[in-house]
């Protein structure tokens, strides 16, 4: 039995292929295991589930990223009916009903892509089937089919200027010299080889609306807080040439648009390197936005984005036509340069950086965000680099109050160690952490040590990115940070220390040794062997004097044991005594605890022996009494008197 349901491939690789939805449904989707595979990249991986029915195919949507539509409108779930357009993304197919008849004949010019000439809206693809399926099946239907048709083709005839021209004739499509994007960059085909980014909130779909030249442009439609980010297919580009990308966007209401160039890098693992332009806000009308970015060391390939973002209150829209990327002459110039290290901005103005030593990748895409969306469009925030020797002091402008620093440390760098610097001083990390109160991150070791430093403290997150790790701290308008690549007046301080920490070990001086090793760990822990040795030192006399002291703490039981006063004030000096060698660290702070353990247990004991003993002299003085020796227990009972303070 034939299948009454199918729905037709009318541009592309698959143009003609019509596929029957079977009586159970079928789910639509760019992975394997799909009903109906599209492996276009603006399909998502599960995109939609068909179920056909009585009435026609309901349509629902699984959440798909670029979205679908039915007849021209964005749906959640809709049924669509005989020479409805579906489209699932940027592909369109039209449904066949077979109970109807035929399929309606293949439009010249896509719905999207017809706006009207007096009015700008679009005019849709109209059938005789569309017409019909709102009436009845007569001859009236079929002459009012035709007269939409008809209507229909002289608007397209027009809008393409073959109608005597006007302010909405279409705009030829005009190739540029050298655009290394050359098939697709102006969006007129149904397929295209860009694609959505699919973690995103929205997408780019095509519209006729949305066109600069030709029939049609893209529109990313934003809700309050939504983004949408497009991405060219990728090019090959390498390190000495510069790459220039534009790109026609216009931004309505509450939304921006930028463009970007993302670099890719193959060695080392390093992750890609992101260039953007600034943001463009609403304008009243399209304006070409323009990024220059020199390819920076390691880079085997490249491709544009486009990402349109709309603020927290206000929604809005950006639309995208006419995109370019060039390969001209000319290298990337280091912004700072200290020794073997290279400092690289990208952006303009400059809005990341990415720092290497001799080729290799130690940082990347380093910028600053605004924490907030804000109530309307996204404000750019730059950055300035100025160089003082081997620190480099990094400025950002914009963003407003609450801003958001966002680093990757590259692999290289992760190897090497990640640590940073805080309250309670100095502290190893792995790929995922928290800390608050970050004066410091130091990544590296050795020679290829670098430091992040924080005018003030900061609260730090780690997580894993690639094989490297993202670090993301929160800064106010008035914080500064900086990156230090030298450390050779750190590393003498730190040797310093090292002497004295030693000197003071050998006079037995253990606090004032620990000291020096804390201080070295807290504010100069620029040199590896030096801070292994730190450690070590502090863990052997720290483990020392706890040991001493757990040998105190089994005296201390044993005078408890046997109701030992003189011990017990032994014990209580031995702890104190201890607690002063070590001054200032944990074994000082373990042994005012035993201090005061020893102290309580010899007042109770103090108290019970006091006791005991008035009782013991009163059960004298009665018996004295008794035995009618009146001198004797009068001699008791002033001894009671006086030594304890009892008359009784």
């Amino acid at each position: 039995m034939q299948d009454r349901y199918s729905l037709r491939f009318e541009s592309g690789e698959r143009k003609g292929e019509t596929v029957p939805i079977p009586a159970g449904g079928c789910t639509v989707g760019r992975r394997p295991g799909n009903t109906l595979q599209i492996t276009a990249g603006s399909v998502s991986g599960k995109h939609a589930e068909l179920r056909a029915g009585e009435g026609g195919l309901e349509v629902v949507d699984l959440s798909s990223t670029n979205g679908t539509r039915v007849a021209g409108n964005k749906i959640t779930t809709a049924t669509a009916a005989h020479g409805d357009q579906i489209v699932f993304g940027d592909i369109e197919l039209p449904l066949l009903d077979a109970s109807l008849g035929e399929a309606p004949a293949a439009s010249t010019v896509p719905a999207a892509a017809a706006p009207a000439a007096d009015a700008g809206e679009a005019v849709g693809h109209v059938s005789a089937q569309s017409v019909a399926k709102s009436g009845e099946r007569s001859r009236m239907g079929a002459g009012i089919a035709a007269l939409a048709i008809a209507v229909a083709g002289v608007a397209a005839w027009y809008v393409l200027g073959r109608g005597g021209g006007g302010a909405a004739a279409q705009v030829e499509v005009v190739p540029v010299a050298g655009n290394l994007l050359a098939d697709g960059y102006s969006f007129e085909g149904a397929e295209s080889s860009w694609s959505g980014l699919e973690s995103a909130s929205a997408a780019f779909l095509r519209s006729g609306d949305a066109r600069v030249s030709g029939t049609a442009g893209l529109r990313a439609e934003l809700a309050p807080g939504e983004r949408a980010l497009h991405l060219s297919p990728t090019v090959a580009a390498s390190e000495g040439r510069t790459l220039i990308a534009a790109a026609a966007l216009a931004a309505a209401d509450g939304a921006g648009g930028r463009v970007g160039i993302e670099f890719l890098r193959g060695a080392d693992g390093a992750g890609s390197l992101v260039a953007w332009s600034e943001w463009s806000g609403a304008t009243g009308g399209f304006e070409t936005v323009e990024l220059t970015a020199g390819v920076p060391p390691q880079t085997t390939a490249a491709r544009l984005l486009v990402e349109a973002r709309a603020g927290d209150v206000l929604g809005g829209s950006v639309d995208l036509d006419d995109a370019s990327l060039i390969s001209a002459a000319g290298a990337a110039r280091p912004a700072a340069q200290h020794g073997e290290f290279r400092l690289f901005t990208l952006g303009t103005p400059a809005g990341a950086v990415a720092l290497y030593k001799v080729g290799r990748p130690l940082i990347g895409d380093l910028f600053v965000a605004s924490a907030a969306n804000g109530s309307g469009p996204p404000v750019s925030v730059s950055l300035s680099v100025a160089s003082d020797g081997g620190r480099l002091a990094v400025g950002a402008e914009g963003g407003g109050a609450r801003r958001v620093l966002s680093l990757r440390v590259e692999p290289v760098a992760f190897e090497g160690g990640l640590a940073s610097i805080g309250e309670g001083g100095h502290r190893v990390h792995g790929a995922v952490f928290e800390r608050s109160g970050v004066r410091g991150v130091l990544l590296g070791k050795d020679r290829d040590l670098v430091a992040l430093r924080f005018d003030a403290p900061v609260d730090l997150r780690g997580v894993e990115e690639g094989g490297g790790v993202r670090l993301r701290a929160e800064l106010d308008s008035s914080s500064a940070f900086a990156i230090q690549l030298d450390f050779s007046g750190e590393r003498e301080q730190a040797n310093t220390l090292a002497y004295e920490a030693r000197q003071a070990e050998r006079a037995d001086d253990l606090g004032a040794c620990l000291a020096a090793w804390a201080r070295l760990l807290a504010e100069f822990p620029f040199e590896e062997a030096l801070v292994a040795e730190a450690e070590n030192a502090t863990g052997r006399l720290v483990q020392a004097g706890m040991v001493e002291l757990t040998e105190v703490r089994a005296e201390f039981e044993r005078a408890r044991f046997f109701r030992l006063v003189d011990l017990y004030r032994q014990c209580r000096d031995r702890a104190r005594a201890i607690g002063g060698r070590f001054e200032g660290s944990e074994v000082e702070a373990a042994a005012e605890r035993l201090v005061g353990e020893v102290h309580l247990a010899l007042g109770t004991l103090e108290t019970d022996l006091f006791q005991d003993e008035i009782a013991r002299l009163r059960a004298i003085r009665e018996m004295l009494a008794a035995s009618e020796s009146p001198r004797l227990a009068a001699e008791v009972g002033s001894y009671l008197e006086k030594r304890f303070g009892a008359s009784e």
